[in-house]
């Protein structure tokens, strides 16, 4: 296959080129800014600089090297970039359109496109604010994001969805990836605001392909948005030791940042949340917040280190 893969440059993108490259495939590389020295392309896959949010710019890559699907990456990937909230907003909803738009009326079939566990309303809602129905997390909990960088992922979810309608014969999977890094990176990072999650970076590149090369015959069209992460919750003493300030309640109650349950969590920082049967149960005491099985059973995925 020759996949286009935009924000190539990039944390995500430039990982699942590789991965595409080392499962034999072929691509059309493309970002704003140039490609890291790191990543070098082979014979038959090309880079292109292009900026997304300029359709004609992108329809001209797209046509330049036949694809048999678009794996969109290139965004603003959050609020506290430096760029200004609109800037945020405005590019990652725009250049979403621009490429599935673009995709879907030249005949592109099989889109993937970066979402964010931040789409539900998450790590930048206000903690007062911060507030689920139940856990753990699935696709269908309600989406309430109040930031621009949540709200652009939102849409362009929405966006998916409309495009899937004009469009019935196109598949996109919008992936909710959260602190997409390496496992060392992970674990220090580990806060309350985001539920104590994390993807591997090789698990999202592995996803963005699958998004493509998936065969579910219940998912052949349409658009699904799925939960991209670890099946458990990642945190540890050097959560506490970085995000001290954040875990005084826990440090009060004498807690243990290593053994402390995903039930201990819930009482200590979301008291009342309803908890669905069974989820916690003898040995899963610290299983994710997020229910990750609709990526298991639909696109044959699984969280890898």
């Amino acid at each position: 296959m020759h996949l286009l893969v935009t924000g190539a440059a990039g944390n995500i993108g430039s990982r699942a080129v590789k991965h595409i490259l080392a499962q034999g495939h072929s691509v059309t590389a493309v970002d704003i800014v140039p490609l890291p020295s790191s990543l070098q392309l082979p014979s038959g896959s090309i880079y292109l600089q292009v900026d997304c949010t300029d359709f004609h710019a992108f329809e001209k890559a797209l046509l330049q090297v036949p694809c048999d699907g678009v794996i969109h990456m290139g965004a603003i990937p959050n609020p506290i970039s430096g760029h200004d909230q609109r800037t945020v907003h405005n590019v990652n909803v725009v250049g979403s359109y621009n490429v599935l738009r673009t995709c879907a009326d030249n005949g592109i079939k099989r889109i993937v496109q970066a979402s964010s566990v931040n789409a539900t309303g998450l790590v930048f809602t206000h903690e007062s604010r911060r507030k689920f129905e139940e856990f753990p997390l699935t696709e269908l909990s309600p989406r309430v994001p109040e930031d621009a960088y949540s709200l652009s992922k939102t849409i362009c979810e929405i966006q998916a969805d409309s495009i899937c309608r004009l469009f019935d014969d196109v598949r996109v999977s919008s992936l909710r990836f959260h602190m997409t890094c390496d496992e060392d990176e992970a674990i220090p990072r580990g806060q309350r605001g985001d539920l104590w999650s994390w993807t591997s970076m090789d698990s999202a590149a592995e996803a963005c392909l699958l998004g493509i090369t998936a065969n579910e015959p219940s998912f052949q069209r349409g658009h699904e948005a799925f939960y991209i992460l670890h099946d458990k919750l990642f945190l540890g003493k050097k959560s506490w030791e970085v995000e001290r300030g954040g875990y005084d309640a826990a440090i009060a109650n004498g807690m243990d940042p290593d053994t402390v349950t995903a039930k201990e969590l819930i009482d200590l920082y979301y008291p009342g949340t309803k908890v669905k049967e069974g989820w916690f149960s003898e040995g899963n005491e610290r299983r994710s917040f997020f229910d990750n099985s609709k990526a298991k059973k639909m696109l044959g995925w699984d969280h890898v280190k």
